[in-house]
């Protein structure tokens, strides 16, 4: 049988870039493969997923070299049209994806696109939505919807086309853990059901450990199961290297894909695991903000509802919940992009309510879901300066660009870069205040496990110089490795508050995979399970 995807020694550069976003990539992907994408941030997997749909090189230009062929279409001589037919997508951001303002005409415009009878598009739509369980949503607009409805009618809408396949671009990086798990459950069906081939490119790889058939590495342009290739991966998730950690102990667990399947092999083994005792640090005396009895509600409902937390100096908080919970619309607060209607919000001695926003950026630094929102300079150098000048401060760019593993992108363009690239981009443009707070709106998007241990390298640094962190995220494994204290949002309301490892291990929905594995150990990280071991 052909293989449905085949890359033929493909080569790609953007416009005016001086190194290849991919290089001699040969790769083949026959009918029904889930078909895992893995490397470092920067390494080319959201380029090699638009090399697929033919975007890399129509849309964006460039040099291209190679060839790619889907469904027997060559994507270099094939309108992007034709291609539509064969390749659906699904990106990170679902807003932009959207073409529609109500989810009904989101599911059929694509459809009509196609030309479609009438009759056709209704048994499509009403197929599609069954399916993925939508139809409550009929006439509903699309921005009002939760991030994992959000996700869900794009995916809808993209597989009422019926295409051969499938690619997504770190499509649950929005998504709390229940929502992820909604959307995957209905990714694998699709493949396990109707033989879908699916290319996905997650750096959250345990999500998706239980049902990929293989991996390509980038990183080494190695292709194989996920036994052979996720061990070198710089986003091997927990469960993998516990293994190996084990496997240098001399203690064989085999390759478990599953967190029961890790907990009985451990079970079987026969090795023992004591509990951790955990010292928290004290807390400075000194607040650093203070929100007492914070309610918010926009069109009518109550989004925040008496909300009070205080947050001190030197502390990193990690501030969690499900989408819809509340959290950016409480950070929004702390910075003045909002207001207080009712209850109070105080930074240090400043009344944020009767602050200007432009006299709270020297206290409060906030970095927003999008990195973009940062990004409109012609390098990364001057998106610091542009910070620095506003501010009426000097700028010390090297001091922030090298923790951050940004040194060698000091001249790029910023939007060229990849998706953690440019997060961290506009963390820079952020830092160069020196504010006292500091604010990230899930920052670890896009960003591979190196990445991820700079940033807590870099934050952790800020936090014994005096700096508070408060951390906006659903990266379950990024908190349990980073946060000292974590506060949980369930209806705009706090129901969680404490020491991580107190939280973490408690709320069954935001648990670490090791904590998942050894129950009642007290563990959050596998150095913390590899240090109880008997």
């Amino acid at each position: 049988m052909e293989p449905l995807i085949v890359f033929d020694g493909v080569s790609y550069w953007y416009p005016n870039a001086g190194q290849p976003a991919l290089r001699n990539v040969s790769l083949k992907v026959p009918q029904g493969e889930f078909l895992l994408v893995v490397g470092s941030s920067g390494s080319g997997k959201s380029t090699l997923l638009r090399s697929i749909n033919g975007l890399v090189p129509h849309f964006t230009g460039g040099r291209f070299r190679g060839d790619v062929t889907v469904c027997g279409h060559s994507t270099r001589r094939t309108p992007l049209r034709v291609l539509a037919r064969c390749v659906g997508s699904v990106f990170q951001d679902p807003e932009n994806q959207f073409i529609m303002s109500e989810v009904t005409s989101e599911l059929v415009f694509g459809l009509e696109n196609l030309g479609l009878g009438r009759d056709e598009i209704e048994r499509r739509m009403r197929e599609v939505a069954e399916y993925f369980e939508l139809a409550g949503l009929y006439g509903r607009r699309v921005h009002e919807r939760s991030s994992g409805e959000k996700q869900r009618v794009v995916l809808a809408s993209v597989l009422a086309m019926k295409p051969a396949v499938l690619v997504l671009d770190e499509p649950t990086s929005q998504l709390d853990p229940a929502a992820a798990e909604d959307f995957l459950y209905f990714l694998r069906r699709l493949h396990e059901e109707f033989s879908m081939t699916v290319v996905l490119a997650e750096h959250r790889i345990d999500r998706v450990l239980p049902f990929i058939d293989r991996v390509f590495d980038l990183d080494s342009g190695r292709l194989g199961s996920p036994e052979d290739i996720l061990p070198n991966s710089v986003n091997a998730p927990p469960i993998i290297q516990l293994s190996q950690r084990l496997h240098k102990k001399n203690i064989d667990i085999g390759n478990p894909r599953s967190l029961q399947d890790a907990r009985g092999r451990i079970e079987n083994s026969g090795i023992s695991f004591t509990p951790k005792s955990w010292l928290v640090r004290p807390l400075t005396a000194e607040k650093i903000a203070s929100i007492k009895d914070l309610t918010a509600a926009f069109n009518g409902r109550r989004v925040l509802d008496s909300v009070s937390i205080d947050l001190y100096r030197g502390q990193f908080t990690a501030l969690m919940g499900k989408n819809g919970a509340g959290k950016t619309t409480l950070v929004k607060h702390l910075n003045g992009l909002l207001k207080a209607a009712e209850g109070t919000v105080m930074v240090l001695s400043l009344d944020v309510s009767t602050t200007s926003v432009e006299q709270m950026a020297h206290l409060v630094g906030f970095v927003s879901q999008n990195p973009n929102d940062y990004l409109f300079q012609e390098t990364v150098l001057k998106e610091l300066d542009f910070t620095a000048e506003n501010l009426g401060i000097p700028c010390d760019a090297d001091r922030i660009l090298t923790p951050l593993g940004l040194a060698g992108l000091r001249n790029a363009y910023p939007r060229d870069l990849s998706g953690g690239e440019r997060q961290r981009v506009a963390l820079a443009s952020v830092l160069v205040g020196d504010p006292e707070l500091i604010i990230l709106d899930e920052p670890t998007r896009g960003m591979d496990a190196s990445s991820k241990q700079r940033l807590t390298g870099l934050l952790m640094n800020l936090c014994v110089r005096g700096k508070t962190i408060l951390l906006v995220t659903h990266d379950v494994e990024f908190a349990a490795s980073s946060a000292e204290r974590v506060i949980v949002l369930d209806g705009g309301k706090v129901v969680a508050d404490g020491a991580a490892h107190a939280v973490l291990n408690e709320c069954e929905l935001f648990m670490p995979q090791v904590s998942q594995i050894f129950p009642g150990k007290n563990y959050l990280t596998v150095e913390d399970a590899m240090e109880g071991l008997k």
